[in-house]
């Protein structure tokens, strides 16, 4: 069986009886389900930290933990998507059914199964995967349109304060680097003045695409600051490659005009401010730290004559 998204359902059987896992096997291939299995809880844990399965089939007996304690465990596991637990037991007491369902489990059943009850199961669950699928992208495209700044289509402050925090754990949890850039337009005032404001937008819209072409597609990001100010954020970069960047960058805002109607074109330039970690041994980097040493660097870059790049020395924060 398929999901909305052509994926093969992916079935994953636990429990201690190898006759009823095979029973259960041979209804989930035929019905053109991929099924793996699980004699223990603990198997099944480790298997799903590893793998994402739409469904978990478990009994409620199992010889290292209860089938009951496995729904808790799994509903407190950190999965990419939703998955749906079919519980089983030969018991069938109100207190089995209840301990199940508060346990986390979404349906249960009796065992032995029953084919077409065990597959109209199976496809009620398909069912509410696809759903929770389609909610949870609605969801992301209503964040992403959150975050987005209106003028210039890339992020905005917003998600430099949600996500900045997070490209830091990540960092500290990997011991990766993680390198940021701020940049601003040099006089930009006086394009506003001399041009009008509709000739500064479609200056701020060029910049911000500039930017995002030189970044690496789902990797790097960049954001709207506020007025003709950028962050880029760069994971998995030490500064010496976030200076190459903003080197880059520097020229390809200076050489090439920014055109501000169809006969006139003007030429502006930036200042640009890198700051970075050649690896973040713990997690008290603080998103204000690494946002302040780029800010002071772009100061620097401004104070110096503007149009340069300027960074902070590469640092290793933790110990050593």
């Amino acid at each position: 069986m398929e999901t909305e998204s052509h994926e093969k359902m992916k079935v994953l059987l636990v429990d201690m009886s190898p006759i009823s896992r095979k029973l259960i096997r041979k209804i989930l291939s035929k019905n053109g389900y991929e099924v793996a299995e699980a004699a223990r809880g603990e198997e099944a844990i480790q298997r799903l930290q590893a793998e994402y399965f739409h469904v978990v089939v478990t009994g409620l007996v199992l010889d290292d933990m209860s089938g009951s304690d496995l729904c808790s465990v799994i509903r407190a596991l950190d999965l990419p998507r939703y998955t749906y637990i079919i519980a089983l037991s030969s018991k069938s007491s109100i207190k089995d059914v209840t301990d199940a369902i508060e346990s986390g489990a979404d349906e249960f059943m009796n065992k032995p199964v029953i084919t077409p009850l065990l597959l109209a199961r199976l496809q009620l669950a398909q069912r509410i995967i696809d759903l929770e699928a389609k909610l949870k992208l609605v969801e992301m495209q209503s964040q992403d349109l959150l975050m987005k700044d209106a003028l210039t289509e890339v992020y905005n402050r917003r998600r430099i304060q949600n996500d900045l925090p997070a490209e830091i754990k990540r960092a500290s949890r990997y011991q990766k680097a993680l390198s940021l850039v701020i940049c601003d337009l040099d006089h930009f005032k006086s394009v506003n003045d001399t041009h009008g404001h509709l000739a500064g937008d479609k200056v701020l819209k060029e910049v911000a695409q500039r930017l995002k072409n030189n970044c690496r597609k789902d990797i790097d990001w960049v954001a709207r600051y506020g007025g003709e100010e950028f962050v880029i954020v760069l994971p998995e970069t030490q500064v010496e490659g976030a200076l190459a960047f903003a080197e880059n960058v520097r020229q390809v805002i200076e050489s090439e005009p920014f055109a501000i109607s169809s006969s006139q074109s003007i030429k502006v330039t930036m200042s640009f401010g890198a700051a970075g970690y050649r690896e973040i041994l713990d997690g008290n980097v603080s998103p204000e730290e690494i946002l302040g040493q780029a800010d002071l660097c772009l100061y620097k870059a401004k104070e110096q004559g503007r149009n340069q790049v300027c960074y902070s020395p590469c640092v290793q924060h933790g110990p050593n």
